[in-house]
């Protein structure tokens, strides 16, 4: 039973990671992420806003999709796989999307953010 356990939860991490992967495609319909983002007026190059504003919406989805796979790994190794959904909601109140932002976090920063420092150290 650990073993399959620890397997799906690796599983589950796996799709974590990869499940955010290639939204360019759906939002393009294209493999290519320059499609669609610069378009010819008046002699030049503007960017297409909407198309920036699709490229940095993946961009957070990813960070995002990173963020939640290492807190389901981290959460199944301290054995409390069934409080990651919780702990998940906490980071989104707090604004915190990305790894990056997760370790700079100190205890004070935490404390006024009401996030566990125990969980995030």
């Amino acid at each position: 039973q650990r073993v399959k356990d620890l397997y799906c939860n690796r599983l589950k991490t796996k799709r974590e990671l990869q499940g955010n992967k290639t939204p360019i495609q759906r939002v393009h319909g294209s493999t290519s992420p320059t499609h669609g983002q610069d378009v010819e007026f008046a002699g030049a190059l503007a960017l297409d806003y909407d198309a920036a504003l699709a490229f940095e919406q993946v961009e957070i989805d990813r960070k995002k999709a990173q963020l939640g796979a290492v807190v389901v790994e981290t959460m199944s190794f301290l054995g409390m796989a069934q409080h990651t959904d919780r702990f998940l909601k906490l980071l989104d109140r707090a604004q915190v999307h990305s790894v990056s932002q997760v370790e700079v976090l100190t205890k004070d920063s935490c404390e006024a953010m009401q996030l566990p420092f125990d969980l995030v150290s």
